[in-house]
């Protein structure tokens, strides 16, 4: 009966699930039929042609490239929902082209992000991980606090917004005072010169990972998904 009842909801395809997907799984799936291609033996392609033919709605993060050739695989989608902040994963042009509208979870995270970005800066100021080195990160808001060489800039946006290279070179010249970095240009890998340097202050990419991060996102993405498939207004790109 379960397995008859899931199969009455609206489709929602998932590629590559959040990573904090297992803390709303149980919810979203009482709403939603959720199609997990990722829990499929079938080769990616084969099973979007098989099963995804008629879903209208994907929910994504970075790690899903929205291109054109996953785009053609869906022939019926309207909406791409993604957790992030930014749309560098998704092709926007293709999909307005598509006519295929992107919500986004815009300042969702903004709070727990300023936090991190707060707290590199002071680390970088008081040195803090200069006692014990943390781990090099594994795994995007942007801001810049710099004064000359006094100057310390913070990366808790996309990876993008900061050279490397440029910044290791100025940090060996002493031409800034240090930096504190949550995303990497090359994530997971980091220069060796970052990681051993006393007055650069290095976090996991994992700014957003908070209890109340997990809970705003849930909701952003129910109100949107319920919104959408009931015809009403919902947060777009």
């Amino acid at each position: 009966m379960a397995q008859f009842q899931s199969q009455d909801l609206p489709q929602l395809q998932i590629i590559h699930p959040p990573a904090f997907f297992t803390h709303f799984q149980s919810e979203l799936s009482k709403k939603f039929h959720i199609l997990h291609a990722g829990e499929s033996p079938l080769p990616l392609d084969q099973y979007l042609t098989t099963y995804a033919g008629s879903v209208q709605a994907m929910l994504c993060y970075h790690a899903t490239q929205v291109n054109e050739d996953l785009l053609r695989l869906l022939p019926a989608l309207k909406l791409v929902l993604t957790c992030t902040s930014g749309v560098n994963h998704i092709d926007v042009v293709e999909c307005r082209r598509r006519g295929i509208a992107i919500a986004t979870a815009r300042s969702v995270y903004s709070e727990d992000v300023a936090d991190i970005g707060v707290g590199l800066f002071l680390d970088v100021q008081r040195k803090i991980s200069a006692v014990d080195r943390p781990n090099p990160p594994h795994d995007k808001q942007g801001s810049l606090i710099c004064n000359g060489k006094r100057g310390v800039i913070v990366n808790v946006g996309r990876r993008a917004i900061v050279d490397v290279k440029e910044l290791v070179m100025f940090l060996v010249h002493g031409e800034i005072g240090g930096a504190g970095l949550d995303v990497f240009e090359n994530e997971p890998h980091v220069p060796k010169e970052l990681v051993a340097s006393d007055n650069v202050a290095l976090s996991p990419h994992k700014a957003v990972h908070t209890t109340e991060s997990f809970q705003s996102s849930n909701e952003f993405m129910l109100a949107n998904l319920g919104a959408f498939f009931s015809n009403k207004p919902y947060s777009t790109h």
